[in-house]
């Protein structure tokens, strides 16, 4: 592994995560790119792994996550969330390049433990925190073909998502966060 960075985006969709990482990437070399949309969309095919959270949910008491109102929501969540971080993980010990960055939501801490399996190398955390109505009112600006690709999102759940939201903290493994106003 040649990794000697890995930047965690954190924010609302709309919060201006994808631009801040086109920004980043335009200024610097040996950047690779984890997209947390692209990890999902390739769980959510994946025929084995949706029959496993349905067993695993039963045997689920208390979940963690707080984004849906019915425990069997939180608890197919908590253990795709689980999924997720495992494939992260995954992602950035085969990558190759000097830098790697995770974008996406990474709402709740749970979506973050990744970040703790990689002490050797410096682990930062990019949390762009742009306001709840400013994320809905970008969201509403969007063209027809973006709002496709976000077909489960829609300004209500933008605002459930900020009731929710955990910013990043150091004592989740991090050795800085950086912390944005909006982008």
């Amino acid at each position: 592994m040649h990794i000697k960075e890995i930047l965690v985006l954190c924010g609302l969709p709309c919060a201006g995560k994808t631009t801040w990482v086109q920004e980043y990437i335009c200024h610097h070399d040996g950047v690779a790119l984890i997209e947390r949309d692209v990890v999902i969309a390739e769980m959510s095919r994946d025929a084995e792994l949706l029959l496993r959270v349905e067993e695993q949910v039963k045997t689920i008491v208390t979940p963690i996550s707080k984004l849906y109102s019915s425990r069997d929501a939180n608890a197919r969540n908590d253990i795709f969330t689980q999924e997720y971080v495992t494939r992260v993980s995954k992602l950035i010990h085969e990558c190759s390049a000097q830098v790697c960055i995770v974008d996406g939501l990474h709402a709740q801490r749970i979506s973050r433990e990744f970040i703790r399996s990689f002490e050797n190398i410096k682990r930062r955390a990019v949390y762009i925190s742009t306001p709840a109505s400013v994320c809905a009112a970008r969201f509403d600006n969007e063209s027809s073909i973006a709002k496709k690709r976000r077909t489960q999102l829609s300004p209500r759940m933008i605002f459930r998502l900020a009731e929710i939201f955990e910013p990043p903290t150091i004592d989740e493994g991090f050795d800085s966060v950086i912390s944005c106003d909006s982008f």
